[in-house]
């Protein structure tokens, strides 16, 4: 008989659809939470670690299941698709501030935006689409481009841009050159692996120099086609329109290749690039659909926001029914206003929208209350000799989750992190709390009470800081990750590649020359070394330059020969043909954090409302 999948629940699941997913009675479950000390009702939430509890007490096996895939699942996935067909790129704007991105999308466009903006600086994400003439007998050809902010205090949202986009444009000025915010663009779209062009912008300038902007950009590993790499530079004249017929055409040749494809029959899934309060509609976001086809009167969740679409505008403020693949559009009906790079997904009931943007707060309001305490650890934590010390005050609602709190935090200890637990209570914070935590240096967190306005304006006074939860499991794992930053670094070696040495070829006081055949990995100029003889260290030291005959290369893959400058120490002489070189480097990270005490039981008993 095959085994069966575990259940998947959510981090807060309440009793009732807990009953449902183990396909138990509701009596059932609450009697079984009674048994381990905990009374909660129909409609009461409990943490994963108690309802995992409770299941395995009925044999039945679950998982942890994180937001992303519990959105994935409670939309209809059942729908097949059978309209696949080309979709229209979505090609992202990037670059320094006042390099003339706007300015190129407005002669795009054949409107003015820039002369809109204030300052002339963009302050949001747009997006719109353009359409080309028909090629060839062709039909006519649709690209979406995003315009990004171009100044640091926007780079998260010019993050969030190149996770959306097909292709980067990056808008260079030739009579600037790299800029700061132009290297954080290029390290965005190396990280996300998109493809990139550059626009060499302001051509028209009189102290236009081409040829600096690509030497610079070199620098940065977007070698021009001309130099022997793979990127497209294209000169341009934003404000004098030359250079843009160019341009698009590389733009088109470029994504015709990809041969980009969505399906149009599927509910539509998609990312907010924009969102606002508009006077007389309420909340409205502007989202990028990538797939599937949102329609009016869909119901709709966007992180904590739900809705039911009410209207669709396109990018040039016409209503519209439908939105397909690739299309920016404007959506009113949600409940709020949800937050740039969230995702939309459709769902095939109000009531599913409503659950899965319920459990978004859930998820997320756990994350807030691990990264709060985690934040401000530093200005409780001591140290004694090598161990570094968590001092915490704590406050519960129950003797008995005061008890359950202290004894699992006993064993969250070993040799280099402790927490100390210097006082502790039940009830409410109080300002004795507050002075205790500021002469103890200590952080002061809550299980199930509240902190009172007056406390509050002292614990901010005193710069105490104070953190209140109500799900057990939460204060657990907030503890556990300052616990884990707190512990030591350690190093660690990463084998890069061998070589075996076939040849010597000359060698002064502090430098030797040996040639060889690569049998593994890579070699790369800097990189530290070990000659062996026999799985015997004979010498050490790093590499200093690598070469395949006689130039100077920046690597050399397994199964090539090449030359090697070596800096070794004690032992250099006697390197010989035959040894082998083994190269390696050292990283340094967190030691894993192993505790005395790595699981709870519940025992807490929640206060009834």
């Amino acid at each position: 008989m095959p085994e069966s999948k575990p259940i998947l629940l959510p981090a807060v699941i309440s009793v009732k659809q807990l009953a449902e997913a183990l396909d138990q009675p509701v009596t059932s479950i609450i009697a079984k939470l009674m048994g381990f000390g905990v009374l909660a009702t129909i409609n009461e939430d409990i943490d994963f670690d108690t309802a995992a509890i409770v299941a395995d007490d009925f044999g039945i096996m679950v998982e942890k299941q994180d937001i992303t895939r519990a959105v994935a699942n409670t939309a209809d996935t059942s729908v097949v698709s059978h309209d696949i067909r080309t979709r229209p790129p979505v090609v992202t704007i990037m670059g320094h501030v006042d390099h003339g991105k706007t300015t190129l999308l407005d002669t795009i466009r054949k409107t003015n935006v820039a002369g809109k903006e204030a300052g002339g600086i963009t302050q949001h994400i747009s997006s719109y689409q353009i359409e080309l003439p028909p090629k060839d007998g062709n039909e006519k050809r649709v690209i979406t481009f995003l315009d990004t902010p171009g100044h640091s205090a926007f780079e998260a949202m010019r993050r969030h841009g190149a996770q959306i986009t097909d292709l980067v444009v990056l808008v260079v000025a030739a009579d600037d050159g790299v800029k700061p915010q132009t290297v954080e663009a290029i390290n965005h779209v190396k990280s996300m692996k998109v493809p990139v062009m550059v626009a060499i912008n302001k051509m028209d300038k009189p102290d236009a120099d081409p040829d600096r902007v690509k030497r610079e950009l070199s620098d940065y590993g977007l070698i021009p086609e001309e130099w022997g790499g793979n990127t497209v530079m294209t000169p341009i004249s934003a404000l004098q329109n030359t250079g843009i017929n160019d341009l698009l055409e590389v733009i088109t040749l470029s994504i015709d290749l990809r041969d980009l494809k969505a399906s149009f029959d599927v509910p539509a899934v998609g990312v907010v690039v924009e969102s606002h309060l508009q006077p007389g509609v309420g909340p409205v976001a502007t989202a990028l659909i990538q797939n599937g086809t949102l329609k009016t009167g869909d119901f709709i969740a966007i992180g904590e926001v739900s809705g039911k679409v009410r209207t669709l505008t396109d990018h040039k403020g016409k209503r519209i029914e439908t939105a397909g693949p690739a299309t920016p559009v404007e959506i009113s009906g949600l409940s709020g206003q949800p937050r740039f790079g969230e995702r939309l997904i459709v769902f095939p009931t109000e009531r599913d929208a409503k659950d899965a943007a319920r459990q978004f707060v859930r998820s997320t309001t756990a994350k807030r209350a691990i990264s709060a305490l985690a934040s401000s650890a530093s200005s409780a934590t001591l140290k004694e000799g090598k161990k570094s010390i968590l001092n915490l005050i704590v406050k519960t609602d129950t003797n008995g989750s005061l008890e359950a709190i202290r004894d699992t935090m006993s064993g969250m200890k070993n040799e280099y992190v402790e927490v100390r637990i210097v006082s502790e209570g039940v009830g409410d914070i109080s300002e004795g709390d507050i002075t205790t935590a500021r002469t103890a240096k200590a952080l002061v967190v809550g299980f199930q009470v509240r902190i009172p306005a007056a406390v509050k304006t002292l614990s901010e006074r005193e710069h105490v800081p104070v953190t209140l939860y109500s799900v057990v499991y939460e204060l657990f794992d907030a503890v556990r990750e300052v616990l884990a930053d707190l512990m030591p670094m350690e190093i660690i070696e990463r084998e890069l590649g061998e070589l075996k040495i076939l040849a010597r070829f000359r060698d002064n006081r502090k430098r030797v020359v040996l040639g060889g055949m690569m049998q593994s990995g890579e070699v790369t100029k800097g990189v530290l070394v070990r000659i062996l003889r026999n799985k015997t260290v004979i010498a050490e030291g790093k590499v200093v330059g690598v070469r395949r005959g006689k130039d100077e290369v920046r690597q050399v893959r397994a199964g090539s020969e090449c030359g090697l400058e070596f800096e070794l120490g004690e032992g250099r002489e006697n390197v010989a043909v035959g040894d082998t070189a083994y190269f390696y480097a050292k990283d340094e990270q967190k030691k894993a954090l192993e505790l005395q005490s790595q699981k709870f039981i519940p025992t807490i008993k929640p206060r009834l409302l």
